[in-house]
């Protein structure tokens, strides 16, 4: 009995050490209209560096429609470092709301969302540290929309 239990306790413990803690992003624009939230892939296996998720609210629409898009690593989200790149797919359900408003724009025009992060890995600052982000819109037709944003270290506690 007793070295079935170790056994479980050993397995525990080696599961809980495998796995990363969850961390990212979430900025928001200084007039406080758009919220961009990024987090990174809990897996070691998949590169906790790697973004899973990318969501993009609107603080002035009402509860329960503040959400504009949804992207994912395994479709329209990729990263490098503290930089995101989002493509607009509007065949996908969590990005086909085109008629959202993103910074002036619909979101049926827009080809990509970009958001960078003033964050290195190699100089990481603690839960809470406020950065400076830039997210930029490249629409179909070519031309762009970028504003600044603060962004907070997000580090899930254990």
């Amino acid at each position: 009995m007793k070295l079935s239990l170790k056994l479980i306790a050993t397995a525990l413990i080696s599961l809980t050490a495998s796995l990363a803690l969850a961390d990212g992003f979430v900025c928001k624009t200084y007039g406080d209209d758009l919220t961009i939230k990024v987090y990174n892939k809990t897996q070691p296996s998949e590169g906790t560096r790697n973004a899973a998720v990318m969501v993009i609210s609107d603080s002035n629409v009402s509860y329960g429609r503040k959400t504009i898009a949804k992207f994912t690593a395994e479709g329209t989200l990729e990263s490098t470092g503290a930089s995101y790149t989002a493509g607009v797919d509007l065949r996908r359900l969590d990005s086909n709301r085109k008629g959202e408003n993103i910074l002036g724009t619909k979101l049926g025009n827009v080809d990509s969302i970009g958001l960078e992060v003033d964050f290195k890995y190699n100089e990481p600052v603690d839960a809470g540290t406020v950065l400076l982000g830039h997210v930029t819109i490249e629409k179909r037709d070519g031309s762009s929309i970028s504003e600044k944003m603060d962004c907070v270290r997000y580090l899930k506690a254990e």
